[in-house]
C-alpha cells in the first residue's frame, strides 16, 4: 500500500501504518486468489516468506507485505509505446 508524501515530494512512500507481516490468508485475499494458489507460489519460491513454525500438515509461514507489492509488480504486463 502507498501513500502520498507532501505535494513537493510526490514520491510514494511504503505505508507500514498497516500489518507489514501477511498470513498466507491475508496474502491471499490482497492478491485476489485462493490460500492453495499462495501456497503452490510459495512452494514454488515465487513468492518470498518466513517460516513461523510448523504444523501437522502444512509450513506457517508469513509473507512480507513488501515482497508481496514486488511480486505483484513483476507480474505485470508492460504496456506497448
Amino acid at each position: 500500500m502507498l501513500v502520498k508524501r507532501k505535494k513537493q515530494d510526490n514520491l510514494p512512500v511504503p505505508d507500514f501504518a498497516g500489518k507489514r507481516m501477511l498470513t498466507v490468508k491475508e496474502a491471499a485475499k490482497n492478491l485476489g486468489m485462493c490460500t492453495d494458489v499462495v501456497r503452490q507460489l510459495i512452494k514454488q519460491r515465487r513468492i518470498p516468506y518466513i517460516p513461523k513454525g510448523t504444523g501437522a500438515k502444512r509450513l506457517h509461514v508469513v509473507i512480507d507485505r513488501c515482497d508481496l507489492d514486488r511480486f505483484i509488480e513483476s507480474r505485470k504486463i508492460k504496456i506497448l509505446e
